[in-house]
C-alpha cells in the first residue's frame, strides 16, 4: 500500500497527527509520505500563510478568534473562500497522487481536505480519502468536505459533526493520533535522571506550543517565588525565539528556570513532570492525556482551543484558567492535592484513546484495499 498524507503548517499538531498515523502504517508495512498540501499552490504562498497564522495566533489572539467565529458562519451564497482557495491548486495536487501511485489519502488539516473535495465533486478522483480532526470540535470548512471517512476525536462529538452535515456513518471516533511514545511510560526518576534533572522536588512543565502563544513569562513570574531550590520549571517556548531569548535574559541565573525552544523530547519532559501548564492545542493537550500527566489548560487563544478546554474540563481530564495569576494558583493547588491528580489522570486514561494513530492506520488500509478489490473487479468486468 502506498498512502499519502496531505497535512499543513499551519501548527506542529496537523503534522504530528500525520507522523503518528504514518509510523503506524509503516509498522504495518505500508509506505506513506507527508506533504505539506499548501506547496502544491507553491512554497511561497504556503510560507505566506503560515507566517500570517502564526502571526496572528502568537501576537493577535483577539484578532485569530474572531477570525476563526467569522469563519464558522456558512457563506452568504456558494463555496466557502477556503474551499474556493484550496481549488485552485487541486489538479497539480491530483497529477501528483496519480503519479505517486498513491492507494489512499489522509488529511489531517481541512485545507487539503477542501482540495479533495474539489477533485471529487468533478469525479477526478475515486481513490479513499480521510480526514483527520486535529482539535475537539467540528472545525470551520470540515462541513462542506466530502470524503469517505471522519476520524474524530470523541464518540461524544459525533452529533456536532453531523449537525455540520457529515453523515453519521462516515464518522469514525478512533481519537486523534499521537506518537507510540507517549503511550510508553519511563519512570520519572529514569526521565529526570536523562533530563539532568533533580530526583527530589517538583517539576512543573511550562509550555506555549509549538508558535510560542500566551503568556508564559508572566505565569512563570507568578509560579517561581513559591517554588523551592529543588523544583524546577521548565519553559518550553517552541519555535518563538524571541520569547525563548526573553525568558533566558530573566532567568539566567536562577537554576530552578530551564528554557527550551522547540524539543523532540516531549514524551521524555512529560514523564519526569509532576504537572504540565499548556494552552489548549488537540495534539498537546491528546498526548498528556495519554501521558497521563495532571494537566492545566491556558485558555489563551480561543477559537478551536476554547472548544479544546471546553471538553476537557467537562470529561474531568484537565482544569483550566485564563489570567496569569490563577493558572499559577490552580497549577500550585494541583500540586498540593494529590488524590486530584489521581482522579485527573484516571479520567484521562478512561476517555483518551491511546491507540488512535494506529485505529486510522487501520481503516486507511482497509479503505484502500477494498477500493483496489473494487477497481480491479472493474478492469475484469
Amino acid at each position: 500500500m502506498n498512502i499519502l498524507i496531505l497535512s499543513c503548517n499551519t501548527g506542529e499538531g496537523h503534522n504530528a497527527a500525520g507522523r503518528a498515523v504514518l509510523e503506524q502504517l509503516e509498522q504495518r508495512g505500508a509506505h506513506g509520505v507527508l506533504v505539506d498540501a499548501l506547496s502544491f499552490a507553491s512554497r511561497g504562498i504556503s510560507r505566506l500563510v503560515c507566517d500570517i497564522h502564526t502571526s496572528a495566533y502568537r501576537n493577535a489572539p483577539a484578532i485569530f478568534d474572531a477570525g476563526y467565529d467569522r469563519s464558522e458562519r456558512p457563506a452568504e451564497s456558494g463555496d466557502s473562500i477556503a474551499y474556493r482557495a484550496n481549488a485552485l491548486y487541486a489538479k497539480k495536487l491530483l497529477r501528483y497522487i496519480r503519479a505517486g501511485g498513491f492507494d489512499a489519502v489522509v488529511a489531517p488539516h481541512v485545507f487539503p481536505a477542501e482540495a479533495l473535495t474539489c477533485l471529487r465533486r468533478q469525479g477526478l478522483l475515486s481513490l479513499p480519502c480521510c480526514f483527520i480532526a486535529t482539535d475537539y470540535t467540528c472545525s470551520p470548512f470540515v462541513g462542506e468536505t466530502v470524503l469517505d471517512g471522519y476520524c474524530i476525536p470523541h464518540a461524544s462529538l459525533a452529533e456536532e459533526f453531523c449537525g455540520h452535515g457529515l453523515p453519521r456513518e462516515k464518522l469514525i471516533a478512533t481519537g486523534i493520533p499521537v506518537a507510540t511514545s507517549f503511550a510508553a511510560h519511563a519512570p520519572r526518576a529514569e526521565a529526570r535522571r536523562a533530563l539532568s534533572l533533580p530526583r527530589n522536588g517538583r517539576v512543573i512543565l511550562l509550555m506555549a506550543g509549538s508558535m510560542g502563544a500566551g503568556h508564559i513569562g508572566d505565569v512563570a513570574a507568578r509560579l517561581l517565588p513559591q517554588l523551592t531550590v529543588d523544583d524546577r520549571l521548565i519553559c518550553v517556548c517552541g519555535n518563538n525565539e524571541k520569547l525563548r531569548h526573553s525568558l533566558l535574559g530573566e532567568h539566567r541565573v536562577d537554576p530552578r528556570v530551564v528554557v527550551m525552544g522547540f524539543t523532540d523530547r516531549m514524551s521524555l519532559l512529560m514523564d519526569a513532570a509532576d504537572l504540565l501548564l499548556t494552552k489548549a492545542g488537540g495534539l498537546t493537550s491528546t498526548e498528556a492525556a495519554v501521558k497521563g500527566v495532571p494537566l492545566v489548560l491556558m485558555d489563551v487563544v480561543g477559537g478551536c482551543e476554547s472548544r479544546n478546554i471546553a471538553f476537557f474540563t467537562a470529561h474531568g481530564l484537565a482544569r483550566a484558567a485564563q489570567a496569569p495569576a490563577d493558572i499559577a494558583d490552580l497549577a500550585l493547588s494541583l500540586l498540593d492535592d494529590p488524590a486530584a491528580c489521581a482522579a485527573m489522570t484516571a479520567r484521562q486514561r478512561e476517555t483518551i484513546a491511546p491507540d488512535a494513530a494506529s485505529a486510522v492506520a487501520d481503516w486507511v488500509l482497509s479503505a484502500a484495499a477494498a477500493g483496489g478489490e473494487a477497481e480491479g473487479a472493474a478492469q475484469m468486468g
